[in-house]
């Protein structure tokens, strides 16, 4: 009935100081891999973990320079392997993504993955000095690169507001922190501190891998090889810090030069991943604001025509944060959030049709038969939920879905309070011209 292919996954002990996902399929020709270090979020070394894969990928003793590295890539089919980091709760993941044809589709019968996998080992433990520290001009190229994307973050004020109002609602907690740090902490990296910081990570750090693809003992042996050494054996503890309530509503009002209002709500939702009953948020969150019929949609865009866009999504499940986000005319802010708050006072009350209710459904279990057709769906879920302390799979949460009452929605509106309260009041006047619109 739900027409979803489930796939197993599995998790292993690769080393002492690693530990792989694995969804073993061969329904792809290409294979993923995902590598990541994984610490305690903090000001202290975010620059430093975001900056490492990016200095670690410009080259390695063998193969000094980006250039060197690019022709190997291309020697290997056109493989990818590209730096990563995000932060997943209050824990920092950053590594590698590796992407390579799958061996059965090589031409001469050699080890595609064998290469890459020996190539991402080396850009690991074996990366370009000058001395005993990184090369200077590696690590100061890097640090433009990364200061001009956290400056470039301004310019789509969508994705700024949004950012802003987390700062402001996750203050006091390490959530809070930008992931990539910020510029004048990437600027106060040197080629010293930034190998000091290397070593430590080496020997400090648990490494969370996991692979999607045709999966063999070759890969296995590969990826022991690959983190032989390398890695913490003490696990790291996943549990963030988690605010079920707000006690009181934070409002910040900043001017920026748009013509556009961005209005994002912070709420504490009451549900994280971790609870047995979290499938009952995600219903709740497409009634409310995350799909095309939704509540917010409907009214406040379609309806009433207060806002440009209004919608809701979840910022981290393991946090238990959802935020609404709205581009409004400034004149429209004060309607614009008192309708927000009405429309989740209704759904507490208990005001949801039938409609409503099996359109959310729907569109739940539409991603989730779509994720099993993208590898990076598969590795964000399965990651998340191991951080969780659960295994369960979309095809196995999407019966849960489709299990969810009217009441069960309800009362999970119930418990969603009001954090924060962000407003980017716009100083131009006239038409919407944001680049990110």
């Amino acid at each position: 009935m739900l027409g979803l292919s489930d796939m197993e996954y599995k998790r292993v002990e690769i080393s002492p100081g690693a530990t792989l996902g694995v969804i073993d399929t061969d329904k792809f020709k290409i294979n993923d891999l995902w590598l990541s270090f994984t610490a305690p979020l903090s000001r202290d070394t975010a620059a430093l973990n975001s900056l490492l894969p990016l200095v670690l990928a410009r080259g390695t003793r063998t193969l000094p320079g980006i250039g060197d590295i690019s022709r190997k890539l291309d020697d290997l089919y056109a493989a990818v392997l590209t730096p990563r980091g995000l932060k997943r709760g209050e824990t920092h993941l950053f590594g590698f993504f590796a992407s390579m044809l799958d061996d059965f589709y090589s031409l001469d019968g050699s080890s595609i993955s064998g290469g890459v996998l020996s190539l991402l080992r080396e850009l690991l433990t074996d990366p370009s000095k000058l001395g005993e520290w990184f090369r200077p001009e590696y690590v100061e190229g890097e640090k433009k690169v990364l200061c001009s994307y956290i400056s470039a973050e301004i310019n789509n004020k969508k994705r700024y507001a949004y950012k802003r109002c987390v700062e402001e609602m996750c203050a006091d907690e390490p959530y809070g922190i930008a992931d990539s740090g910020t510029i004048e902490e990437v600027m106060s990296v040197t080629p010293k501190t930034l190998w000091e910081h290397y070593r430590r990570v080496l020997s400090e750090c648990h490494i969370e891998a996991f692979y999607v693809g045709r999966y063999s003992d070759a890969i296995f042996e590969k990826l022991c090889e690959i983190t032989d050494g390398i890695g913490s054996a003490v696990k790291p503890d996943h549990t963030p810090i988690i605010i079920r309530r707000a006690e009181r509503v934070r409002r910040v009002t900043e001017a920026q030069p748009v013509r556009q209002g961005k209005l994002c709500v912070g709420y504490r939702t009451g549900a994280v991943l971790s609870d047995p009953d979290y499938h009952k948020y995600t219903v709740f969150n497409s009634v409310f604001g995350a799909s095309p019929v939704s509540k917010l949609f409907m009214n406040i865009r379609e309806k009433l025509s207060l806002a440009y866009y209004c919608s809701s999504y979840t910022c981290d499940p393991l946090k238990g944060i959802m935020m609404v986000s709205s581009g409004i005319d400034a004149a429209n802010r004060e309607n614009t959030e008192e309708e927000i708050a009405r429309q989740l006072a209704a759904i507490a009350a208990g005001d949801i049709t039938d409609t409503e209710l099996d359109a959310a459904k729907k569109s739940i279990v539409n991603s989730y038969r779509e994720s099993y057709d993208v590898p990076s769906s598969l590795e964000s879920w399965y990651t998340l939920r191991m951080m969780a302390g659960r295994s369960d799979s979309p095809a196995e949460n999407a019966k849960r879905i489709l299990s969810v009452t009217k009441e069960d929605v309800a009362e999970i509106a119930s418990r969603v309070t009001t954090d924060t309260v962000y407003f980017m009041e716009p100083t131009l006047l006239g038409e919407e011209e944001d680049a990110d619109e």
